[in-house]
Parts: C-alpha cells; structure tokens; sequence
C-alpha cells in the first residue's frame, strides 16, 4: 500500500476540522472510549491526544492517535482508525457543534 500525504487544498472542510480538534485537543483531556475507540476506563484507558488524515485525496482515512491515560503517560501513540461515528463524537465532547462529517 503506498501513502499519500494529502494536500491542504484537498478535503478542505475535512482538514479544516480535523486542525480545529487538534487545536482543542491540546487544551483538553478526551477518554477514547468516551467515543468509541481504545480501551475501556476498567483497562487503564487511553485518551485521544491528536487526528490526523492522510491517503489519496480522492478516499482518505482518519486516523486518531492514543495515549495511555493517567498523569506522566508519555509513551508511543497508537494509532486507531476513525470512522464517521467516531469524529461526530469528537466534535460533539469537544463541543464544536458547527463540525459535519459524512454525508
């Protein structure tokens, strides 16, 4: 499978979204299971610290990164697929009522 970086002129809408939940991410602390993605809070949980899009211009893919939870988590992120119920639910913890994803 080859990656494309997606140009800023693509998906425009998209991109634009997804830097406005970047920007409140790092302001914010958001359980992922709180929408939909990671481990449950009974596992030690994670928490959603960035979204990011890359793949073909035409058909790209939304991908969030995790971190464990709790105070002093620093290790790697994973990387965990985002489909449309996912980002509703971004913007809607993050209360950024104006986003629309999907069709």
């Amino acid at each position: 499978m080859t990656v494309h970086a997606a140009r800023s002129t693509t998906r425009t809408m998209e991109q634009r979204q997804i830097a406005e939940v970047n920007a409140r991410l790092r302001s914010t602390t958001l359980p992922a299971a709180e929408v939909g993605v990671g481990p449950p809070a009974a596992l030690g949980g994670a928490v959603l610290v960035g979204v990011h899009y890359e793949g073909s211009p035409i058909f790209g893919y939304v991908w969030g990164r995790l971190r464990p939870a709790g105070a002093g988590a620093a290790g790697p992120a994973d990387r965990v697929p985002l489909h449309t119920p996912h980002l509703r639910a971004i913007s809607r913890e993050l209360r950024l009522a104006h986003h629309h994803w999907g069709v």
